[in-house]
């Protein structure tokens, strides 16, 4: 159940109204990469430092996981990346 994207998997969006609200639609084979479906909530986020904005599947979180260690989690992973990426070429 591959679903094939090029390295920088981007699309020109159009900005548009969706009932009383602004929205934008996502491309269907992004959410198939995201295992995203109809219904699936999301978490919808600023990034100030890119004027980006990022979007990201909300998963419910086993027991005694906190919210709290999967962003410190994230953000070790996030500042490492380089030098995990390094350690699968060893």
């Amino acid at each position: 159940m591959g679903v094939k994207m090029s390295k920088n998997p981007s699309q020109i969006r159009t900005v548009g109204r969706m009932g009383n609200t602004t929205g934008v639609s996502v491309p269907s084979e992004f959410l198939d990469k995201m295992r995203l479906k109809r219904g699936d909530k999301i978490e919808v986020s600023y990034d100030e430092q890119r004027n980006e904005i990022r979007i990201r599947p909300v998963r419910t979180l086993p027991e005694g996981v906190s919210e709290d260690f999967l962003r410190t989690l994230d953000a070790v992973l996030t500042e490492r990346d380089q030098v995990f990426k390094n350690l699968k070429d060893r």
